[in-house]
């Protein structure tokens, strides 16, 4: 009884043999010693060592330790982890497996239907990727498409252009004895003529004092 599996600890009570483990009887009592590379990771003595740890991808080199990677799905080989696939719509673009297949190749306008394709828009405009699609989006922050021609994209800027100041066609208007200028997007005095000052400050009298008088 203290030795036999068919009976160990009493008379027919024998412990059960599995494919991933050898089960003997010591001092009355079963039990189990784990193939190379099984481990039984949910205590059950019923299954054995019922853990590949060199092939499963819930307890790959060992207990507990899940195969898991961002919008892809996982292998485990040799007790690694190992990145099998992107999902549908992504990429790993960085080829660091940790973060997975870290780009929407969908909507990135750098990876768009691709790694390292980006999406190229006339100047000024905002590249938009759409379903995998390169596609120009609205027009830069202090740019305008003024001459509504899409193929040189937004070709004014809104900030410093005295015909087209803040907004297209906003044109800064003559000013007496100045020059207009056009100052992050407000119209303003940009040089008054020789002899002649802007003393009042006033945008609309221009350079309104003749300093020889």
């Amino acid at each position: 009884l203290q030795t036999s599996a068919e009976h160990c600890g009493s008379c027919g009570f024998g412990c059960s043999f599995s494919a991933t483990a050898t089960l003997e009887c010591v001092a009355g009592e079963c039990q189990m010693t784990c193939l190379e590379n099984q481990v039984d990771c949910n205590a059950v003595a019923a299954d054995g060592c019922e853990a590949y740890i060199l092939g499963d991808r819930t307890n790959c080199g060992g207990c507990g330790i899940v195969c898991i990677f961002a919008n892809a799905t996982a292998q485990c080989v040799d007790g690694d982890c190992l990145l099998d696939a992107c999902e549908t719509g992504f990429a790993d673009c960085d080829q660091d497996p940790a973060n997975g297949c870290e780009i929407n190749i969908g909507t990135d306008p750098e990876h768009c239907s691709g790694c390292d394709v980006p999406c190229v828009v006339p100047d000024n405009l905002t590249p938009l990727c759409l379903a995998g699609t390169c596609v120009a989006g609205d027009c830069l922050p202090g740019f305008g498409d003024c001459d509504n021609d899409g193929a040189n994209g937004c070709e004014t800027n809104l900030l410093d252009d005295v015909g087209s100041c803040g907004v297209c066609g906003n044109d800064c208007p003559p000013l007496p004895h100045a020059q207009p200028a056009c100052d992050a997007g407000i119209c303003g005095i940009g040089s008054c003529e020789q002899g002649w000052d802007d003393c009042d400050t006033s945008l609309w009298s221009g350079c309104e004092t003749e300093l020889a008088t």
